[in-house]
């Protein structure tokens, strides 16, 4: 406005000297004078600020145009963590405040507390259900000692038939708390469910029955029933099962007893859950984050729905070691 003011003051400046001879001239009765008579700089003026106008309106709707069009790629998400042990939801969490962080929103149900960063994260609600649980069962199976662990772990036996078996438990009593009825009966919306497979497929009842994909995440490295849920090539004669003190068989001794063990698992597991309707989701509809990474175990192929996440879990900050005296170790020789 001040540049056209300029324009129009210098332009008119003699001929407004002119007319000034004659008092009745309409440049001093009527202010409308200056736009009946304008000059050519004048014109160009308005003119060109018209334009601008144009331009700066069309500029502003079209940047409100792709306003209205963009989108947050933001998800809700049902995750589901009814392991009781302490190294499973280490994992699990991890992968949980990788989503927040990510602008997604996370209900969890768990029989686990929140970790710091989750409990003061907005987009994290956590449904605690360790209230169902008997008391001390929690805290025992935490507490549980490494040799007692590796009893479990040695016998290939004793631990696919535990683990089948404890997770039909949990898959039973899941079912019944008062806290899965309540997410399933609260008619909230969700986009996929994120949970640990606890090896079995009754656990496929939870995104079956809500008509979602599944992601799951595996807290070890891949075990060899699991890839039948994504897709991706398994075969005894050359990748190791979890179970076997081999990672890679190489002689014939070695591929005979991995397929003998992975003959084993595959028959318990199968046998445990014999009968039930809920079998794994279709791998198409199916992702899988496997706690390992090609780093520290033997490459194995994978399809594009296996996401390796091997050491996810260790981006806390770090705690100091303990103080421990040389007179502790004498005291207890044998732990």
């Amino acid at each position: 406005i001040q540049y056209m003011l300029n324009n129009l003051t210098k332009s008119n400046t003699t001929s407004i000297n002119e007319r000034k001879k004659n008092i009745h001239h309409p440049l001093f009765w009527n202010s409308s004078y200056l736009f009946s008579y304008p000059s050519k700089s004048s014109f160009n003026c308005f003119k060109n600020m018209r334009s601008g106008v144009i331009r700066s309106a069309i500029l502003g709707s079209l940047l409100w145009s792709i306003g209205c069009l963009s989108t947050i790629s933001a998800y809700r998400i049902l995750a589901c963590e009814p392991s009781p042990g302490h190294s499973h939801w280490n994992v699990m969490s991890a992968v949980l405040e990788s989503l927040v962080a990510a602008g997604h929103e996370v209900v969890c149900l768990t029989l686990h507390p929140a970790t710091d960063l989750l409990v003061t994260h907005p987009n994290y609600t956590h449904v605690d259900m360790s209230s169902s649980l008997g008391d001390g069962q929690l805290q025992a199976s935490r507490n549980m000692e490494y040799a007692q662990v590796m009893r479990i772990f040695r016998s290939n036996t004793f631990m696919v038939g535990l683990a089948t078996s404890r997770a039909r438990y949990v898959c039973k009593h899941l079912s019944d708390m008062p806290e899965m009825h309540g997410i399933l009966n609260s008619g909230d919306k969700f986009d996929v469910v994120i949970m640990e497979s606890l090896h079995s497929e009754c656990m496929s009842a939870l995104p079956d029955s809500l008509g979602l994909p599944a992601v799951y995440v595996v807290p070890s490295s891949m075990v060899n029933w699991m890839p039948m849920a994504t897709g991706s090539p398994d075969h005894p004669s050359y990748l190791g099962t979890l179970l076997t003190d081999r990672p890679t068989p190489e002689t014939f001794g070695q591929r005979l007893v991995n397929a003998l063990v992975y003959a084993h698992t595959i028959l318990v597991r199968w046998y445990n859950d014999a009968g039930r309707d809920h079998r794994w989701p279709e791998h198409r509809h199916t992702m899988m984050f496997v706690n390992t990474h090609l780093s520290i175990e033997p490459g194995r192929p994978m399809g594009p729905n296996v996401l390796e996440i091997g050491g996810i879990h260790l981006n806390r900050p770090l705690k100091p070691l303990p103080k421990v005296s040389v007179s502790s170790f004498a005291r207890y020789p044998g732990r």
